[in-house]
């Protein structure tokens, strides 16, 4: 290969204006031999005098030096040693060119020497492992993370281009291939729904980036992915029915404590509980709260029970968690049947006070006014006389 200088209008005189080349390739890690003869580069006056030629640039007489040089008197152009792209993937010089024993010049010239890329570098992941987190209730194709893989080889050609693919999955169930990966982009999504985080609460995936568009060099890497808990069990009551007897006029009493029993994960608001009470209590006589443990609902009486009046209720409670429920799940709603214990209360009068008047005449022991005091335990009035 030749590259020449732009030709002089007459004779020895000067080029008015450079020549752009065409740039000279060069593979990198070549067995040489070395060095090694890239191009002969010609001045258009070398058919009348002897030419003196030389280079300057990075890797020339800039560093790092040496790595191209040129023969002073043929113009034969060199490179002495390997390149490297991913070091340096392209040189620019300028050559010059002067007469030996004439005092003539051409215009320096510019060359560049691009270093072609081999297959050299595998992909490397960008972190290993890989975490992720997804909720169990994630439905299919459903995105959660990326696996990324850089590749130090040209970008631009398929030595740097990095396809990705899941080797294994770690456990094999419900399904051996529960999550799908983007072959170009590595982005990782639910392939399969049923994921269950109380049986299967961590996957790890066996995951292969290799360039050459998936056919070339490969590195292996792994993903872990922590399922996450979706309110997808409903609390459930330990016992359905209770027969609780509280005296009455008592308020604050504990009626009942009904517990609970919860799959969700412990400490969550899929897991921990609120209750309600639906029928059975319309005068407001009752309330339940959340118990200490999360789990358990506590009657108690906030207004004195009359037995006289009710002597039984019939309470409805339903248990719900904090967080919302995953679609429709089953419901658990005991019922809490509360009697009401008579108390021996004391006698009393109606009305509480009563004014009477004696007339002037009355004799003693005379009859002033009947007033009357009831029982109301036994439902039977009691008459006093004074």
């Amino acid at each position: 290969m030749f590259l020449t200088f732009p030709k002089s209008s007459t004779g020895l005189k000067r080029a008015k204006r450079g020549w752009v080349n065409p740039p000279i390739s060069v593979l990198e890690n070549s067995k040489g031999p070395f060095p090694m003869k890239l191009v002969k580069i010609i001045s258009q006056f070398a058919l009348e005098t002897q030419m003196v030629y030389r280079i300057t640039g990075e890797g020339a007489d800039q560093d790092p030096k040496g790595i191209f040089t040129i023969e002073r008197l043929s113009g034969y152009f060199f490179v002495t040693q390997p390149l490297d792209r991913e070091k340096k993937a392209s040189y620019r010089f300028i050559v010059h060119a002067t007469g030996l024993d004439v005092n003539v010049a051409e215009k320096p010239m510019a060359i560049e020497v691009n270093v072609i890329d081999q297959n050299d570098n595998k992909p490397v992941f960008t972190q290993n492992p890989f975490n992720g987190r997804i909720h169990e209730a994630a439905g299919k194709d459903y995105e959660f993370m990326t696996a990324t893989a850089t590749d130090a080889d040209d970008p631009n050609e398929y030595n740097g281009i990095v396809y990705y693919a899941i080797i294994s999955q770690e456990p094999q169930l419900p399904k051996p291939n529960m999550f799908d990966i983007n072959i170009s982009a590595g982005t990782i999504c639910v392939r399969e729904p049923g994921l269950d985080r109380e049986q299967w609460p961590r996957y790890t995936l066996l995951i292969v980036a290799a360039d050459m568009e998936g056919k070339g060099l490969s590195t292996n890497g792994t993903a872990v992915i922590t399922i996450t808990d979706s309110n997808d069990n409903s609390p459930q009551f330990e016992q359905t029915s209770h027969i609780v007897s509280v005296p009455e006029n008592k308020v604050g009493a504990v009626v009942a404590t009904l517990t609970v029993t919860d799959g969700d994960e412990v400490g969550s608001s899929a897991w921990s509980t609120k209750y309600r009470i639906i029928s059975g209590d319309k005068g407001g006589f009752f309330n339940v709260s959340t118990g200490p443990t999360q789990l358990e609902g506590i009657i108690t009486t906030v207004k004195p029970l009359d037995f006289e009046k009710t002597k039984q209720y019939i309470l409805s409670v339903i248990v719900e968690n904090d967080g919302p429920f995953v679609g429709s799940l089953p419901t658990s709603t005991p019922t809490v049947t509360v009697n009401v214990e008579d108390i021996n209360e004391p006698l009393e009068f109606n009305p509480k006070m009563k004014v009477i008047a004696k007339p002037k005449d009355s004799t003693a022991d005379s009859e002033l006014v009947i007033y009357t005091a009831t029982d109301e335990s036994a439902n039977k009035p009691q008459t006093e006389q004074s």
